[in-house]
C-alpha cells in the first residue's frame, strides 16, 4: 500500500513538471504557480482514485485518505485556477490509462469440472465456462443486514473465526439475529482481507430458489463472465463443482440466508439442492466460509461443519443494549423495566432492539408496551409487544409498512416511495415516517460493503406479524394493487429504454408475477409468464418460471376455472410441458401431459393443440410410433372438424415420420410442394422460408444418402439460424451444427465434422443435457482420425472455422 502511494505522489509530481515544462514555460502564470504544490494535488487525487476503486470506497478512516485529503485543500490554495483545472484534466487523463492498465491484466482461466468418481456421479457432465480477472468485485450479490448496535455474541464470533473455512450453520428462532451474526463476520472477514470475495444471497425462506442462487453467486465470483445461461440444465451438481473449482485457490465468504425450506427437521440435515452443494463443500478443499442462516436445527458428522445456535440476550446484555439506544443512560426506575421486558421477552433480541428503539423516540411509550406484553398469552408475546409498536405508528408509517411487507425483498427507498406515494400526502411526510421506522428498528437497513447503496427490508418476523394482522386478501389486496402499479410502471419505462432483459429485470419481473398471484390476478400472471418465458429459458431462470408455472396450475380448476379457454394460458401450458422435457424433467412433465390431456375436452381446437403437444414430446423422446399416433390423430380431427385454429400437427408429424424412416411421407409435408430444386437453388434470405423449412427437408435428402444436397440446405438453416434469436432458436443451432457434422462425417470429412460436432455440443450442453449425448458420441468416434493440434482447437477457432466453412458452401 505504501510503495502505491509513493508511486502516485512522484507521478502527480513528474506530471506537474512536464505541465509546467510545456505550458508555462515562457509565460506570467509562472510566478504564481509552485509546481510541487501543483503535483501534491495531483498525486492526492489519484490515491484518492485508487482508495475508491480498490475494494471499500466507503471507509474515510485510514491514514493516507485522511493525508490526501490536505494535501488536496493545502496545494489547491497555492496555485492558480489554470492550473487547477490542467491538472484535474489531467488526473483523469491518468485515471482512464490505469484503468486500461488494469483492464490488460485480466486474464481468462478456462475450467472444466470432472465429475466425482463415484456412481452416483455417473451421467454427470463437465461445466465449461471462462472465469475472468483475478480481483472480485461485488456485481449483484444481495446487500446485507446494517447494524446499528453491537451487543455480546463474542462466544459466537470467536467459533466463526475459528472455523475460517468449511460449512457453518446460523440457527435459532426468529429475531435472534442470526442474520446479524453473519453480516458481522462477512465484515470481519473483509477488514481482514479487503481482496476476499463475498456475497449475500437472501433465499426469502422458499423452496426452489436455491439452484437460481448459486448460479448467481458463480456470475458474481467471475465477474459476470459465467451467466445463469451457461447452466441452463446443468444438475445442481456439477454446478456445485463448478463453484468450488472456480474458487479452489481463493478466500471469501457466501451466506445463504433464510434457507429453512430446505431443512429435513427430522434427520436436522439439508434436503434437495442444498443437500447436494453442502456435500460438495465438505468434501473438496477449498479456503471459502460457507454460511447458512434457518431456524431448524442442522447437524453434519464432519470435522469441517459447525453448527452456532443462538439463544437470547442474558440480562447485562441486554441492559448493555438499552444503554447504546437511548440517550442519558439508564435509570433506576428503567431498570426496573428493562428486567421486566427481559423476562417477558426471554432475552429476545429483536423484541428488545424495537423496544429499545421506541423507548429511546418516546420514553414514555415504556409503559404502554410493558402493560401490552403482561396482558398477552406466553406464547403470543411477540404479537403482543409488535401490537403495541404497532398501535403507536401514525397512518402514513403503517401505510410504508403495509406496502413493504406484501413486497417480500430488499428494495431502494425510491421504490417505497412509488408504493406508498398514493397513501402519503407529500413526499416530505414519506421521508418523516420512513426516517421514523428505520430509527425503531421495524425497517431493516441493507448495505454495501463496496459502494453507497442501500436497501431498505422487513424482518421476517415483522412481515409475518403484518399479514397475519392483515390476512383477509381483501384487506391486502389494495395493498398489493399499489406495488403492482408502481411495479407496472417501472417495467413499462425499462422496456422503452432497454431491449434487453437482464437477470436483474427478470427478478423484477418475478416480484411482479407473485404479487399478481397473491392478488388473485391469474389472468394478468398466466400473460406476464408467458410473455416472458422466452427470457426465462434463454437466460437460465428454468427453475423460477417452472415455479411460478406451477404456482398458476396449483391455484387451477381443470374443470371450472376461468381461464382454461385463454390462449395465454393454453400457450403457457404447453411452453411449460416443452421445456420440463427438454431439460431432462421428463418423469413431470409426462404426468402433467396426461393430466393435461385427459381434462381437454376431445373435438376441440385446443384438442388439436394437445395432440401436437403429445407428438412433439413423444418424437422428442424418441418414441415415433406414439408420436406418429398423435399426430395423425390432431390432423384428422382438424380436417374432419373444419375447425377454425392456427393449431396444427404437421411439423411435428413429419419430423416423427422422418425420423422413423418414412422418408417420402415426411418430405411431402415439409416441402409445401416446392420442388427440391427451387428449393436448392433459392436466395435462402429473401425467400421468407424458416431454417426448419430447409434443414428438415435437408434431413430428409440426408436419410435417403443424398449427401451433397443435404450438406447444402443444412448450410442455408445454419446461416439464417445465426441471424436469429430465442430460446427455442439456439436448441436449433444444435441441430444445425449436428446434422452437418453428420453429414460430414459420412463423407470422411473428419476435421470439418469434429469442428461442427464441437459447435453442437457447446450449444447443447448449455441447454439440454439429453440432445448434448448426442454429439459427445460422434465426437469419440472422431477423435481416433484426429491429431493432438486438431482436438485441442479452441471454442472461437471452432465458432470461426464453421460459420467460414458454411460460407463456402453457400457460395458454390
Amino acid at each position: 500500500m505504501g510503495s502505491a502511494i509513493l508511486s502516485f505522489l512522484v507521478i502527480g509530481l513528474v506530471a506537474s513538471e512536464l505541465v509546467y515544462y510545456f505550458l508555462f514555460k515562457n509565460t506570467k502564470e509562472r510566478k504564481y504557480i509552485n509546481s510541487i504544490s501543483s503535483g501534491f494535488f495531483m498525486g492526492s487525487v489519484l490515491i484518492l482514485v485508487f482508495k475508491i476503486i480498490n475494494v471499500n470506497p466507503n471507509g474515510t478512516d485510514e491514514w493516507y485518505v485522511k493525508i490526501a485529503f490536505s494535501l488536496i485543500q493545502l496545494s489547491s490554495e497555492s496555485i492558480s485556477y489554470s492550473v487547477l483545472i490542467i491538472s484535474a484534466l489531467i488526473c483523469v487523463l491518468l485515471i482512464v490509462l490505469f484503468n486500461l492498465a488494469l483492464k490488460k491484466q485480466i486474464d481468462t482461466i478456462h475450467l472444466a469440472v470432472t465429475p466425482a468418481d463415484s456412481p452416483d456421479n455417473a451421467d454427470s457432465k463437465p461445466v465449461k465456462i471462462k472465469v475472468k480477472g483475478s480481483e472480485y468485485k461485488s456485481y449483484d450479490s444481495d446487500l446485507l443486514p446494517y447494524v446499528d448496535v453491537w451487543v455480546g455474541r463474542e462466544p459466537e464470533l470467536k467459533l466463526l473465526n475459528a472455523v475460517g473455512q468449511g460449512v457453518v450453520v446460523i440457527s435459532g428462532f426468529g429475531g435472534q439475529g442470526k442474520s446479524a451474526l453473519a453480516s458481522k463476520q462477512v465484515k470481519n472477514i473483509i477488514e481482514k482481507s479487503k481482496r476476499s470475495f463475498w456475497d449475500w444471497r437472501d433465499c426469502k425462506e422458499e423452496s426452489d430458489r436455491f439452484r437460481t442462487q448459486l448460479i448467481s453467486v458463480i456470475s458474481n465470483c467471475t465477474q459476470g463472465e459465467c451467466l445463469a445461461d451457461s447452466f441452463s440444465d446443468a444438475s445442481i451438481a456439477d454446478i456445485s463443482k463448478t463453484f468450488f473449482k472456480i474458487i479452489q485457490n481463493k478466500n471469501g465468504v457466501v451466506v445463504f440466508d433464510n434457507v429453512d425450506h430446505y431443512v429435513d427437521t427430522n434427520e436436522n440435515l439439508f434436503t434437495s439442492d442444498v443437500s447436494s452443494f453442502v456435500n460438495e463443500a465438505l468434501r473438496v478443499d477449498h479456503n471459502f466460509l460457507i454460511i447458512f442462516t434457518c431456524r431448524p436445527r442442522v447437524n453434519y458428522p464432519s470435522s469441517r461443519f459447525r453448527e452456532v445456535y443462538l439463544r437470547g440476550f442474558d440480562i447485562e446484555e441486554t441492559k448493555s443494549l438499552f444503554a447504546q439506544k437511548i440517550p442519558g443512560g439508564l435509570n433506576v426506575e428503567l431498570i426496573e423495566k428493562i428486567n421486566k421486558f427481559h423476562k417477558f421477552s426471554e432475552g429476545h433480541p429483536l423484541w428488545l432492539n424495537i423496544i429499545a428503539s421506541q423507548i429511546a423516540r418516546k420514553y414514555s411509550s415504556a409503559d404502554d408496551i410493558l402493560q401490552e406484553m403482561e396482558a398477552g398469552q406466553m406464547d403470543e408475546r411477540a404479537k403482543s409487544m409488535l401490537r403495541s409498536i404497532w398501535k403507536s405508528l401514525n397512518a402514513n408509517q403503517q401505510s410504508i409498512l403495509r406496502c413493504m411487507a406484501e413486497v417480500g425483498k430488499a428494495v431502494e427507498e425510491d421504490k417505497i416511495y412509488d408504493f406508498a406515494k398514493d397513501e402519503v400526502a407529500s413526499e416530505n411526510q414519506f421521508n418523516r415516517a420512513f426516517r421514523g421506522l428505520i430509527a425503531i428498528n421495524m425497517v431493516v437497513e441493507r448495505t454495501d460493503l463496496k459502494s453507497t447503496t442501500k436497501k431498505y427490508d422487513l424482518h421476517p418476523m415483522v412481515r409475518t406479524f403484518i399479514r397475519k394482522e392483515y390476512h383477509n386478501k381483501t384487506e391486502r389486496k389494495h395493498y398489493i394493487s399499489l406495488v403492482l402499479k408502481a411495479y407496472d410502471n417501472f417495467l413499462v419505462v425499462f422496456r422503452q429504454n432497454s431491449k434487453i432483459m437482464t437477470p436483474a429485470m427478470l427478478d423484477e419481473v418475478v416480484t411482479k408475477i407473485e404479487l399478481e398471484l397473491e392478488n388473485s390476478d391469474y389472468l394478468k400472471a398466466i400473460e406476464t409468464i408467458d410473455d416472458m418465458a422466452d427470457d426465462f429459458v434463454e437466460k437460465g431462470f428454468h427453475e423460477e418460471y417452472v415455479r411460478l408455472a406451477k404456482k398458476v396450475f396449483a391455484s387451477t380448476d381443470w374443470k371450472t376455472s376461468s381461464w382454461l379457454d385463454n390462449k395465454k394460458f393454453e400457450s403457457l401450458v404447453l411452453f411449460f410441458v416443452k421445456t420440463m422435457i427438454e431439460i431432462g424433467q421428463v418423469d413431470d412433465g409426462l404426468v402433467f401431459l396426461e393430466n393435461y390431456t385427459n381434462n381437454t375436452n376431445a373435438g376441440t381446437a385446443q384438442y388439436i393443440a394437445v395432440c401436437d403437444l403429445n407428438c412433439y414430446v413423444h418424437w422428442f423422446l424418441n418414441d415415433y410410433k406414439k408420436a406418429i399416433e398423435w399426430g395423425e390423430r390432431g390432423i384428422a380431427l382438424k380436417k374432419s372438424s373444419g375447425l377454425d385454429t392456427t393449431y396444427d400437427c404437421s411439423d411435428n408429424l413429419a419430423l416423427s415420420l422422418r425420423d422413423s424412416g418414412r422418408i417420402d411421407d415426411a418430405l411431402k409435408i415439409f416441402s409445401l410442394g416446392v420442388s427440391i430444386k427451387d428449393v436448392l437453388e433459392d436466395h435462402h434470405r429473401s425467400s421468407n422460408r424458416g431454417a426448419a423449412f430447409y434443414g428438415n427437408i435437408g434431413r430428409c435428402l440426408e436419410f435417403n444418402n443424398d449427401h451433397e444436397k443435404a450438406l447444402k440446405l443444412y448450410a442455408k438453416s445454419y446461416d439464417l439460424l445465426e441471424v436469429d434469436s430465442g430460446a427455442a432458436v439456439l436448441i436449433n443451432k444444435g441441430y444445425a451444427s449436428y446434422w452437418i457434422a453428420g453429414v460430414l462425417h459420412s463423407m470422411k470429412k473428419y476435421f470439418e465434422s469434429y469442428l461442427f460436432s464441437k459447435r453442437a455440443l457447446l450449444i447443447w450442453e448449455a441447454r439440454s443435457p439429453i440432445m448434448a449425448r448426442r454429439p459427445e458420441e460422434l465426437i469419440e468416434k472422431l477423435t481416433k482420425h484426429l491429431n493432438a493440434e486438431q482436438i485441442e482447437i479452441t471454442e472461437t477457432q471452432i465458432e470461426i472455422k464453421c460459420k467460414n466453412y458454411v460460407a463456402s458452401m453457400l457460395s458454390q
